[in-house]
């Protein structure tokens, strides 16, 4: 057994009495068990590189104040000890402050989640076996992504979304999120200035926050960002969920795009554009990126596979300008790991490659679609004339704003008392803007029969 204890010879402090308390403590602590036997006197002065008289002089005060005994020619063991002062909930580690559970719910109306059953399994299983043959496995993976993902990525975002790039302008990694950072750090984020839609996507706001960024709230109009509020601002980059905005689900308008291109060639500033489940557009074809748009280079694309495959994938992607990728390559040659799964990445490349994606994507279009259809059928028959249905062109969510004005707090709790669980859009607003109360409604995950049982309870607790 090694206790893992340290002893600092500089001290003045006795090298036996450092000993005895650094094992009392474990004793107290429960990191050494009541009759599990402590390492021989021989073995700790070996251990500790001390004498062994320092040792015997240790476990003789453990000894004597009943900590241990001494069982003759077997060893040390330790004593069954009453902790009377608690000191397990005193121990540093106890302090830290943990997530709360997650709440499990009857039914939850969830805006971005997926239906488990559509992904892909037998495919999956038959690509990855193969990748589990390959080499490369064994290996940190290129910083910037796996140079044949990013090549069939540059090919398939030109096909899909019509997005133009070559794969060195394209950095994969873990999550949005994650390539946010990058971008910060590369951009020096405790001075940069970010315009945001509000209502916006609260977690990548709080990302921009957390790294210093200051954070300006741009109002959402129905066709999208208002531009001539941002052209009173002075900023160093603007998001944007142009194709689906998060949370509204408006789409913005081909002369909003213009507008908001042109403002950032006159004021030399970048926009992001979040593209996060842009194959998703229903009744009509789907819409260009705005980086298809994009003349002088001023757009950042971000795209994912968490909505259109799988979360727990974790492969996120930008593509960056020019002239960004240039300081990408400056700022992190030379220490920065590749954080997205390679087994993934190259799973990923076989599956768009083959035709898969593509395949997989009509599938769940269609069948998101007719789902969505469905929902609003529901909504419409239960709450009638009570709500507003918007947003409902693409994605995966819609979003209900009630006629009349009620409590948004009081309403998710009353759903919250019946075992589900409703998204209000308060958390994502900045401003203090005054309205009736409106939620966002997935309805990915569920069944036709989750989504009408979760619409009667609603309008029974709200509207009756």
């Amino acid at each position: 057994m090694n206790l893992f204890i340290h002893v600092n010879k500089k001290l003045k402090k006795p090298m036996y009495v450092q000993i005895y308390e650094r094992i009392k403590e474990k004793i107290l602590y429960k990191e050494i068990s009541e009759g599990e036997k402590l390492p021989s006197i021989l073995e700790l002065a070996n251990e500790l590189k001390i004498s062994k008289n320092t040792v015997i002089q240790s476990y003789q005060q453990l000894v004597v104040e009943g900590y241990i005994s001494n069982k003759a020619k077997s060893g040390f063991y330790v004593n069954k000890v009453e902790n009377p002062f608690n000191y397990q909930s005193t121990r540093p580690l106890n302090n830290i402050i943990k997530e709360k559970p997650t709440e499990i719910f009857e039914i939850d109306f969830h805006p971005v989640k997926t239906d488990i059953q559509l992904f892909p399994t037998t495919v999956w299983k038959r690509i990855s076996n193969e990748i589990l043959e390959h080499p490369f496995l064994y290996d940190y993976g290129d910083k910037q992504g796996q140079e044949s993902l990013r090549k069939t990525l540059a090919l398939y975002l030109k096909k899909s979304r019509g997005v133009h790039c070559v794969p060195d302008q394209i950095v994969i990694g873990a999550g949005t999120q994650t390539l946010l950072q990058m971008l910060c750090l590369m951009l020096k984020s405790a001075a940069l200035k970010v315009a945001f839609e509000d209502p916006g996507y609260y977690a990548i706001r709080n990302t921009f926050s957390d790294l210093g960024c200051d954070i300006v709230p741009i109002p959402v109009e129905t066709d999208g960002l208002n531009i001539s509020e941002l052209r009173k601002t002075v900023v160093d980059l603007v998001f944007v969920t142009p194709s689906h905005q998060m949370p509204l689900g408006v789409v913005m308008s081909i002369q909003k795009r213009l507008d908001l291109l042109r403002w950032a060639v006159e004021t030399n500033s970048y926009i992001i554009e979040d593209d996060y489940d842009g194959e998703f557009r229903y009744h009509t074809n789907p819409v260009p990126s705005l980086q298809a748009l994009d003349q002088n280079n001023r757009v950042i694309y971000m795209g994912t596979f968490s909505k259109s495959l799988l979360p727990s994938i974790r492969v996120s992607y930008m593509v960056l300008p020019p002239d960004l990728i240039n300081l990408y390559y400056q700022t992190f040659s030379d220490y920065v790991e590749q954080t997205a799964s390679i087994f993934h990445q190259e799973s990923l490349n076989l599956f768009i490659k083959r035709g898969h994606f593509d395949y997989h994507i009509k599938k769940m279009r269609k069948h998101y679609e007719e789902k969505q259809d469905k929902f609003i059928n529901i909504i419409q028959k239960h709450m009638k004339n009570e709500v507003i249905i918007s947003g409902k062109n693409a994605g995966l969510h819609i979003v209900l704003t009630l006629k009349k004005f009620m409590d948004e707090t009081a309403l998710t709790e009353q759903a919250k008392s019946k075992q589900m669980k409703v998204y209000p859009i308060t958390k994502y607003r900045l401003s203090n803007v005054h309205t009736n109360p409106t939620f966002l409604f997935g309805y990915g995950a569920l069944t036709e029969e989750q989504m009408d049982e979760g619409i009667k309870r609603l309008t029974d607790l709200w509207f009756k």
